[in-house]
């Protein structure tokens, strides 16, 4: 008889598998455990600094709660006055979803999302569709502040062609914004464009999971 030896467990989990056997109880434990082994310390805190998360928010912990909601594609939708604690959140969740190696992330203010855009026109090296690009493929997606840029229909659409490239492609978004749905919906209508600014805010609507942090700024009296 012909001996094998394995190299990994997922190896001789798919063995079992592909021979049409339940692989053992001891087995799919120890695979479940390895899969859930999460980057932590150090190399996390880079991770976060490498995807954008900015410096004040590093120490956030991971919040791994949360996760669930960018399942399939979801969202979070993050809403509170300035300084309840939206970037803080956004950011801890963001350090879960490094730390489970779920995927590249970027992290970004929608005012610096869109002067990356408008800088890419006096660019040699990247166009507009290029910078879009790399908001619309990465795995996970956080804007910060939306509804801190100036309405413009130039803004509107650059917006909507990220959320609506993520929508269809079922990729997780994070948005962060001082703003309810009907409030930013109206910010972004002084445009001029409504129908683009509810398109956007239906789709936070239909897939995000709602996160309200209330009306109280914890930065007051510090």
């Amino acid at each position: 008889m012909e001996l094998k030896t394995y190299v990994s467990l997922d190896e001789l989990y798919d063995l079992y598998v592909e021979s049409g056997t339940k692989p053992p109880d001891w087995l799919t434990k120890m695979v479940s455990k390895q899969t859930d082994m999460r980057i932590e310390g150090v190399a996390l805190d880079q991770e976060a600094v490498a995807c954008g998360i900015p410096s004040l928010f590093i120490a956030a912990e991971p919040d791994y709660d949360m996760l669930d909601a960018l399942d399939g594609g979801g969202g979070l939708y993050i809403s509170g006055v300035q300084g309840a604690g939206k970037t803080w959140l956004a950011a801890r969740v963001t350090k879960a979803w490094l730390s489970c190696g779920r995927g590249k992330a970027r992290f970004i203010s929608s005012v610096r999302l869109l002067s990356e855009i408008s800088d890419s026109y006096s660019s040699r090296t990247e166009g507009e569709s290029q910078v879009i690009g790399r908001y619309t493929s990465c795995a996970l997606l956080v804007i910060d502040d939306l509804g801190k840029e100036v309405p413009s229909q130039w803004a509107l659409s650059r917006l909507f062609a990220i959320v609506d490239d993520r929508y269809a492609n079922k990729r997780p978004t994070i948005v962060t914004t001082q703003f309810t749905p009907d409030a930013l919906a109206r910010r972004m209508s002084k445009s001029g464009d409504n129908e683009t600014a509810m398109a956007i805010v239906s789709r936070f609507r239909e897939r995000y999971a709602s996160v309200a942090l209330g009306n109280v700024d914890r930065r007051a009296g510090m």
